[in-house]
């Protein structure tokens, strides 16, 4: 009895450990492209001012 509630254990540990690792890299693929979005925007409103200036 104590096998079989330690395997389950264990299948469902490795169940949570799987999902927790997919959630970081989900959150991380959405943080890196958030920060990326603000960067191009920062990048394209500067190159606007800038254009703005030279005219």
């Amino acid at each position: 009895v104590f096998f079989g509630t330690a395997y389950c254990a264990g299948r469902h540990l490795l169940k949570l450990t799987y999902l927790a690792k997919c959630i970081c890299r989900l959150t991380s693929i959405i943080i890196s492209c958030v920060l990326r979005d603000i960067t191009l925007f920062r990048l394209h409103r500067i190159v606007t001012e800038i254009y703005r200036l030279s005219n």
